[in-house]
């Protein structure tokens, strides 16, 4: 019998996060796999190699040095939720939870607000009653769905909340929204980045992580790692993250495939509009024709040289980051919408918003309260005139769980 060839479509992976930094937690697979695309996976060398300048008395170069370094991993995932009809609570979460917590994107579970009417409205707020909570910013990110007179079904993302209830919303409609209105909330997880001001946060804010590649019966540990998230969709296709890091190198052993694994192998959703009466991607509250768009906050993630490791280098580390919005709308008449314009005049703050899937636990949103145009450049889509627009996403000030306000991503 030959060799045994490693099969690349027999692989899984699972995340697990670690309560001390770079010490295995041993994830499991019925509880930490996680679906990804089987062609992104990429794993550096843990060593690299390092010549020798030393004199031998012949020509031959002396034996090279072995030098350990931290491991680059990359993997790229579909956007979805837990499945369609999955009710989320503090521990039904969607299936990226630990890569997203990993990444620095910090999860917190809100329970259902049950649909009440409105105590008044405008085009582009609600002020809404008890049982909402008055505290402040408590539901930003998160979409309302609204019912009663006036709007049903329409799903406008919260991009600003007051102690008095008054939430701004992403959309714009036609008339006031008002007390015949109703509004309410699905219980839903919502992601965001932080910038920690103690310890104590950078500890629960940015935990590392233990990641699994069993492919094909050789399992690959990486452990202490963290990572840099990214996030984008094709019109009318599922969205991505794209995830690229730096761990440890715990080791590769021959382990047969884990049995029982749970993985969310349902299909995700997609970026379009659907039979919603809220737009699928919206800046400035003007709906947008794009082909495509990407969220990439531009984490820095660094792993720093370490003498009391194992290779030399210790858990990797997230820095600073200038978050930013990319997309690419047919271009229209001045009248319409005038993008350079408001280049020119340093325009904004404005709010944005996508949304995909329109299945209560299998669709997700992203809010952006505080876009400044930063850059448009003239293309062509097709035979059409198209704008490439870059936004750089500001921070819209702390939430009540002391996360960010650049950008604001829900499962509901």
């Amino acid at each position: 019998m030959g060799d045994i060839v490693i099969r690349l479509r027999n692989v899984l992976g699972m995340c697990k996060l670690e309560s001390t930094e770079g010490v295995d937690p041993t994830p499991a697979a019925g509880l930490d796999a996680f679906p990804f695309e089987i062609d992104s996976l990429s794993i550096g060398s843990p060593f690299t190699t390092e010549q020798s300048g030393e004199a031998t008395g012949t020509m031959i170069a002396g034996a090279p040095l072995v030098l350990g370094q931290a491991v680059p991993v990359g993997i790229r995932c579909r956007m979805k939720g837990a499945g369609a009809g999955v009710v989320y609570s503090a521990s039904v979460k969607p299936p990226a939870h630990a890569l997203l917590a990993s990444c620095g994107w910090v999860g917190l579970f809100t329970d259902a607000v049950a649909a009440t009417a409105l105590s008044a409205g405008t085009t582009t707020s609600a002020t809404l009653a008890s049982p909402f909570a008055a505290t402040a910013q408590l539901y930003r990110g998160m979409p309302l769905l609204l019912g009663g007179t006036g709007f049903p079904g329409a799903r406008p993302l919260i991009t600003n909340y007051t102690s008095g209830r008054v939430a701004t919303l992403a959309d714009i409609f036609g008339s006031a929204l008002s007390v015949s209105a109703t509004a309410e909330i699905k219980p839903n997880w919502t992601y965001a980045m932080t910038s920690p001001v103690s310890d104590a946060e950078r500890t629960a804010q940015q935990p590392s992580a233990a990641l699994y590649f069993n492919e094909d019966g050789i399992n690959y540990k990486l452990l202490g790692f963290r990572g840099k998230l990214a996030m984008g969709a094709q019109t009318a296709r599922p969205g991505y993250f794209d995830i690229q890091g730096m761990a440890i190198w715990g080791g590769q052993a021959d382990v047969d495939m884990p049995t029982g694994a749970v993985v969310a192998s349902h299909a995700a959703p997609m970026l379009n509009m659907q039979s919603g009466i809220s737009p699928a991607f919206a800046i400035d509250r003007k709906l947008l024709p794009i082909s495509n768009f990407n969220y990439d906050p531009a984490t820095q993630v660094d792993s720093y040289e370490d003498p009391n490791t194992i290779n030399g280098f210790g858990a990797a580390q997230i820095g600073g980051r200038e978050p930013a919005l990319t997309c690419d709308p047919l271009k229209t008449r001045l009248s319409v919408r005038n993008h350079l314009a408001a280049l020119e005049a340093n325009g904004g703050p404005f709010v944005g918003a996508a949304r995909a899937g329109q299945v209560s636990g299998n669709r997700w949103t992203l809010a952006l309260p505080q876009l400044l145009p930063q850059a448009v450049e003239m293309a062509t889509r097709g035979n059409a005139r198209s704008e490439n627009l870059t936004y750089r996403a500001m921070s819209a000030g702390r939430d009540n769980a002391g996360r960010d306000g650049d950008a604001i991503l829900c499962f509901d």
